[in-house]
């Protein structure tokens, strides 16, 4: 009788620290429910800003508005080991003019093959 007694307490305890961390559970929940729509309102503020920011660049600067994150990608593009953009550019349309030079001058001939039979040995039409 004392070990049922001592079970049924035991019981009473658990079920009341069940329910307490359930109620703390809930609590954390639901702050977490508004911290999240917290961080949803700030991103779209966020966003709302860096729009509005865009749109008086775009005012100051009408004809090409220019972030600040294309300047650090146009810098990474030009910056490509020894050569920049322009030296690229420029190594192109020389060797470019180079090839269409040779292409249209007279100093190359094509070379056709000639398909003479004397070069094939037929033993066994002979």
């Amino acid at each position: 009788m004392m070990y049922l007694s001592q079970a049924q307490q035991c019981l009473t305890r658990g079920t009341a620290e069940l329910n307490n961390i359930k109620q703390r559970a809930d609590k954390v929940h639901k702050e977490a429910l508004e911290l999240a729509k917290a961080v949803d309102v700030a991103a779209k503020t966020v966003h709302a800003a860096e729009k509005e920011v865009q749109e008086l660049q775009a005012q100051l600067n009408p004809k090409r508005a220019r972030i600040e994150a294309d300047v650090e990608e146009e810098d990474e593009i030009e910056n490509v080991g020894d050569w920049t953009l322009p030296d690229h550019r420029r190594e192109a349309s020389r060797v470019q003019k180079r090839q269409d030079g040779l292409l249209c001058s007279g100093d190359t001939k094509l070379n056709y093959r000639t398909g003479s039979i004397s070069n094939f040995q037929f033993d066994n039409l002979a």
